[in-house]
């Protein structure tokens, strides 16, 4: 699959594409989409169980078949081994690709109004990162889910933008990542390169940011 090839999953149902979702240790989740469009992105069900826990197939049959105006979420954190940055402000992610280009070829959607993008990262197992809301970006991690491929509302989509294999990060690649996220925080998303080269924080302070 080619880079911004925005067919993937198009053409296969909802239920399917969940599965396969499962078949990547994702915990799924439906999400309202189209049956309700003042709230398309909240979630159908009480969702908490599913942070810890992976729905069946019977589970994803009830939620997904026949259901074509229902989204898809992928619930973030330890239970998928997951965490994704989202951004809200193109001239961030311009600049994460530019500071990050090498860990920028990972599993990479293309988020529904905005159009920008949401880097899938594979985490080191039992790694507890907190989901944080920066300046033009938000990390989603333990505690919180993503709009998936191929929800659809109206004309908006969430659309596969990079069908790469998804990054395992290392602890120095979360590090980085975390001084990027610090940086934004520090500078009201304004990067500057004296907040760049700052000192990486440890992972075990991931928690402690904002």
């Amino acid at each position: 699959m080619n880079r911004h090839d925005s067919g993937r999953f198009r053409t296969e149902s909802l239920e399917s594409v969940a599965k396969r979702y499962k078949t990547l240790g994702f915990s799924i989740i439906p999400v309202h989409g189209a049956r309700n469009p003042q709230q398309p992105k909240l979630p159908a069900i009480k969702w908490a169980r599913f942070q810890h826990t992976h729905p069946s197939d019977e589970e994803l049959q009830t939620w997904f078949h026949d259901q074509p105006k229902a989204g898809i979420g992928i619930v973030c954190g330890r239970i998928s081994r997951l965490m994704v940055l989202d951004f809200d402000d193109a001239s961030v992610a311009s600049e994460f690709r530019h500071l990050h280009s090498d860990i920028v070829h990972t599993f990479t959607v293309r988020s529904g109004a905005r159009g920008l993008p949401h880097f899938y990262y594979r985490l080191p197992k039992d790694k507890l990162i907190t989901t944080a809301a920066y300046p033009g970006a938000d990390l989603r991690g333990e505690g919180a889910y993503v709009v998936a491929p191929p929800t659809r509302i109206g004309q908006i989509e969430w659309v596969v933008e990079n069908d790469a294999p998804i990054h395992e990060i290392s602890e120095f690649e979360l590090r980085r990542v975390m001084r990027f996220l610090a940086g934004l925080q520090a500078t009201n998303g304004h990067l500057s390169p004296n907040v760049i080269d700052t000192q990486i924080p440890k992972v075990s302070e991931f928690r402690h940011l904002p």
